[in-house]
């Protein structure tokens, strides 16, 4: 029997010119992780006010407090304009909703509160539906698949796929597989939303709808669509991972220079005054793990003994600047930089692939600040401290540099901090041989941790769209006999691979139904139907059966089994709940029915 699983509405607590903040669950594998409908990720505002990161899920452990989207530059004035937001109690920067395109990127209290929503999707749903359409689209009987009729999910009714062109808002929003291709979202036509992962919470915020309270910094016009997803998958990298892709349009007038972005994050790993950081700087992430042997009690459980390691990894950033060529993936530091290339894979998509233009930066910087109010290395308070820290500097703007606590004017630059053995290019320090350095190596106590790992510089001009994409990867010593770090770095590699081969375009790729199968004349059955786990076969005894395959909505096969003597079941355990194609290859052609898995 497969797990159920959820994705449900929370409402808390009251934000500033709304009545009330909603929030959405993600509960797709491994994690269960809240996300709010001005982009704050997993704390959770309920009277626990506790972290809202929780793996595994139902356990009560939790490993992030909390983490958020920090994006600064300067303009032709040479002001500086920053959104950057911490927790949203000590202030708001983010805001509801679209903005307008005529360059004012405006919005008001109506439209921010019709958007003070999140909206939660499931492939299940997609896949009935498109299930529906194709079976009708090709003469094939519903009444087997859909013997109470087939109604189209509330959910597909409310996706916010156009926007109010009357408000001078985009006439596109959120994406949709356009069915008829009429241009027009109608989901009784057969159109659908389009999102990735199995189970996504989508939402939609800017910068526009007030005062930067948290950061005090200018505003810009930012109009940013999030998608918080996850899949229901057995492999062991995807079910302890969740991503989260933004959609980043510059709907204002203001050309920024220098521009920095990236991801603020709060670890509390089971007891948050017992954990170290660390820049995985090969592999493009952030981690946190124990600084000691043993987990304990923190604002929620401990992992105890049975330690965990959280990461966070960059997986794509923003587009570099045009410079008329195709950036390699270079041998060494100096060729990087001559070519402005980059030397691990991992730092960018696009470089060295021949086509000039396309190159996306990756991890630029990471840096963990203090919690206290160091006028170094403490807590940020004013504007150019959060786009300070969004860079390779301290607060007041003095350079990080390698080795102890980062500050010492005696010591190489540096871009990442506590890299450890993971940087043999010493691409942090261009190209200066350093030693490694931890926060063992620097002499420092393990405590609650807070980190940020960015992307840039780069030009945001007015109308510019940039995706950024982050995955949130988990680890824990009971996963299997390997050592930790070993679990850890298996899956992160494993997951920037599958986002490149399968998710870095995930929300413009329309499910379509592509079987290739041939037309028979014999018709079979199959039982029960929605199935668990066996499925039973029944098929004229005068033809001879091949082959059983299980197509998902896209045509991605599930399952392939070559019919042995006596066959009649098949063990559909392994394939996620949702809706599929099975066809029955014989003698005398093959024919598809509709299956459903629960």
């Amino acid at each position: 029997m497969k797990k159920k699983l959820y994705l449900f509405l929370l409402l808390f607590s009251p934000v500033a010119g709304f009545s009330q903040q909603q929030f959405g669950v993600l509960d797709a594998n491994n994690i269960q992780c809240h996300v709010s409908s001005t982009g704050d990720l997993f704390y959770d505002f309920g009277d626990t006010n506790l972290p809202g990161f929780e793996v595994p899920a139902d356990s009560g452990l939790k490993s992030i407090y909390g983490a958020n989207l920090w994006i600064g530059g300067i303009d032709i004035s040479q002001t500086l304009r920053i959104a950057a937001e911490m927790y949203e109690l000590n202030g708001q920067d983010w805001y509801c909703g679209p903005l307008t395109n005529d360059g004012t990127a405006s919005t008001d209290e109506q439209v921010m509160e019709a958007y003070n929503r999140v909206w939660v999707a499931n492939s299940a749903d997609v896949q009935s539906h498109v299930l529906y359409h194709y079976l009708l689209a090709n003469g094939l009987s519903t009444d087997e698949s859909f013997p109470n009729g087939y109604n189209v999910p509330d959910w597909f009714n409310e996706w916010p796929a156009h926007g109010d062109v009357s408000l001078g808002q985009d006439y596109y929003l959120a994406p949709f597989y356009d069915y008829d291709g009429d241009g027009v979202y109608q989901p009784e036509n057969g159109d659908y939303p389009l999102f990735c992962g199995d189970r996504c919470v989508l939402f939609m915020f800017n910068d526009k709808g007030g005062i930067h309270s948290d950061s005090g910094g200018e505003q810009i016009g930012l109009q940013i669509m999030g998608m918080l997803y996850g899949f229901t998958s057995i492999d062991a990298y995807l079910n302890n991972t969740v991503f989260v892709k933004y959609r980043i349009l510059n709907q204002g007038s203001h050309t920024l220079q220098n521009t920095r972005m990236g991801m603020w994050c709060d670890f509390d790993l089971g007891g948050p005054q017992d954990d170290f950081i660390a820049t995985d700087v090969e592999r493009g992430a952030v981690y946190a793990y124990n600084g000691d042997e043993y987990d304990e009690y923190g604002l929620t459980n401990g992992y105890g003994s049975d330690l965990a390691l959280q990461g966070l990894v960059m997986l794509r950033g923003p587009f570099a600047d045009a410079d008329f060529s195709d950036n390699p993936i270079a041998a060494n530091v100096n060729e990087a930089v001559e070519y402005s290339g980059i030397v691990y894979e991992s730092h960018g998509v696009g470089y060295g692939d021949g086509v000039f233009d396309n190159e996306c930066l990756g991890m630029g910087a990471t840096r963990y600040y203090y919690n206290n109010s160091n006028p170094t290395s403490g807590l940020p308070t004013i504007p150019i401290h959060y786009y300070n820290y969004l860079g390779n500097y301290w607060k007041n703007g003095q350079l990080l540099t390698h080795g102890d606590n980062g500050t010492s004017s005696e010591s190489v630059g540096c871009r990442y901090m506590f890299e450890g053995n993971s940087d043999p290019l010493f691409w942090s320090t261009n190209g200066e041989v350093v030693s490694p350095w931890t926060e063992t190596t620097a002499g420092n106590q393990p405590g609650d941790r807070r980190m940020i790992i960015s992307s840039g510089e780069f030009t945001l001009e007015p109308g510019e769209l940039n995706y950024l994409d982050f995955a949130f990867v988990f680890a824990r010593e009971s996963d299997n006999d390997q050592p930790l770090q070993e679990t850890f770095n298996a899956r992160v590699d494993s997951v920037r691979a599958y986002f490149l081969d399968e998710l870095i375009d995930c929300q413009v790729q329309p499910i379509v139904l592509s079987t290739n199968q041939t037309t028979g004349s014999f018709d079979f059955s199959i039982f029960p139907n929605p199935v668990d786990d066996l499925l039973t076969l029944e098929i004229p005894s005068f033809l001879q059966p091949e082959s059983v395959v299980i197509y998902d909505a896209a045509g991605r096969t599930m399952l392939h089994e070559i019919f042995k003597p006596g066959m009649r079941e098949i063990n559909v355990s392994a394939i996620p709940a949702g809706a599929y194609l099975i066809q029955i290859n014989t003698d005398s052609g093959a024919e598809v029915k509709a299956l459903f898995v629960r």
